[in-house]
């Protein structure tokens, strides 16, 4: 009788775990990153699955770059997923040294941009990195990859 207590205790913990957002959607499994100035935020995962589509999606401030903004991805962080799209497309990818940088031209009116990664995590267990913003201050990302 006292195991099976303890059990329906676990599928109870697991149950309101998973409707928190710990194993997928809800409260906990998305988070924001804004850099220290303020001039960019990123919206990511905090928890995603092995080889599931999850996004990465940069918000751009009014005034954080003018006609072209470049983002960079640590080498580190990028080497754990595959990147399958990125919107809008980059004007150029340059790789070399411990980044990855992303090239966009943006419109000259441009109030405010948003750049969307749409990604596949490889690695399992937890991956970390930094994303920056040419001229901004990096932002440290921290994920756990449930396998």
């Amino acid at each position: 009788w006292t195991v099976q207590r303890i059990g329906w205790g676990a599928m109870a913990i697991v149950v309101v775990l998973a409707g928190v957002g710990l194993f997928g959607h809800g409260p906990l499994a998305g988070t924001t990153a804004q850099s220290s100035d303020g001039a960019y935020e990123v919206e990511y995962a905090r928890f995603v699955r092995h080889r599931s589509p999850s996004s990465i999606r940069i918000v751009l401030q009014q005034g954080a770059v003018s006609s072209e903004a470049r983002i960079a991805i640590d080498r580190g962080y990028a080497d754990g997923m595959q990147i399958e799209e990125v919107y809008p497309e980059p004007e150029s990818v340059e790789t070399g040294g411990d980044q990855i940088v992303y090239t966009f031209k943006l419109a000259a009116e441009a109030t405010a941009a948003t750049v969307v990664f749409s990604v596949l995590y490889e690695d399992v267990w937890r991956n970390g990195g930094t994303i920056a913003v040419e001229g901004h201050p990096p932002v440290r990302l921290s994920q756990f990859i449930f396998p």
